[in-house]
């Protein structure tokens, strides 16, 4: 009987660990998400304030620490690229957020499963 026990906790803690890992991915995973829709947010601002001035506008990109003359159209297009990366992005990352929380949820059901047949 002694070693049933100990097989059961050895098994509750390295599913412990588990719940720990996850919890922690996933909340890895929410900050991604936040940090990605802050920034589609900036590209989408700046493309909309981009419409306002005329195709004939001087304007400059940055590249690394210097700016560099650039069409306007160009920069729309850019900028028009970069909110879709993070829309594909954004979607990736809920799909992994799904994906953790349904493997977490197994896992604390499982947990609660042995505390149940350990009584």
């Amino acid at each position: 009987m002694a070693l049933n026990e100990e097989a059961i906790k050895r098994i509750f803690q390295e599913m412990q660990n588990k719940n720990l890992q996850y919890t922690r991915d996933l909340n890895g995973v929410k900050y991604q998400i936040q940090s990605n829709e802050r920034e589609q947010k900036i590209c989408e601002l700046a493309n909309r304030e981009l419409l306002n001035y005329d195709d004939n506008t001087i304007a400059y990109t940055s590249v690394g620490k210097m700016f560099v003359q650039a069409d306007l159209k160009d920069i729309r297009k850019q900028n028009e690229k970069q909110i879709e990366e993070y829309k594909q992005e954004h979607d990736d990352l809920k799909k992994k957020e799904k994906y953790i929380e349904k493997n977490l949820t197994d896992l604390q059901n499982h947990l609660k499963d042995i505390m149940h047949s350990a009584r």
